[in-house]
């Protein structure tokens, strides 16, 4: 039991006897009500648990903007069709761009000096994720659809990956 406890004060939830606790969204539970639905308790814990952790996430490698919450069922539908599915070589590449796990030459110089941060592929400005994916000029000699379809966000893309690149620079969309 105290384990528990422990946690849901790691949480955020306020005991106001050990049968009545409050959500951090201030809903009241009673758990002494035996028809008291307990998954709902449960969804409340868990929920408050992903919030903590998307607080944390957004610390990390383009997570701002995920503090907010995450749409996973927009964040991963493209990942979900068997269209997707079957094309092992785009499913891999867009799990890692959602997990960060990409390393243009700016990052790999962080690391390892000795490696210059230009784009490899134009030689003209620093490589970043944001050049990698909506400013490099090579970009136009790939011939996919889905590069040339989202050509029309550049503009967007460039103006926001300052304050939301959880959704430009890694495609994970945040709930507001």
């Amino acid at each position: 039991m105290h384990n528990i406890i422990i946690w849901l004060y790691k949480l955020g939830w306020n005991p106001m006897a050990i049968d009545r606790w409050f959500s951090p969204e201030k809903v009241e539970y009673h758990m002494s009500d035996l028809d008291f639905p307990s998954h709902l308790l449960i969804f409340d814990i868990v929920d408050s648990y992903n919030v903590m952790k998307l607080k944390q996430a957004s610390s990390h490698r383009n997570g701002r903007g995920i503090e907010v919450g995450v749409d996973f069922n927009t964040t991963f539908s493209l990942m979900a069709t068997k269209k997707f599915k079957a094309n092992y070589p785009k499913y891999a590449a867009l799990e890692t761009i959602l997990s960060a796990a990409t390393w243009p030459n700016v990052r790999v110089n962080e690391a390892y000096p000795e490696i210059p941060s230009t784009c490899s592929r134009c030689g003209l400005e620093p490589e970043t994720d944001l050049h990698v994916y909506w400013q490099c000029p090579c970009n136009n000699n790939i011939d996919d659809d889905a590069i040339r379809e989202s050509d029309k966000y550049i503009d967007t893309a460039i103006m926001h990956a300052d304050h939301k690149p959880c959704l430009w620079l890694r495609g994970i969309m945040p709930k507001s």
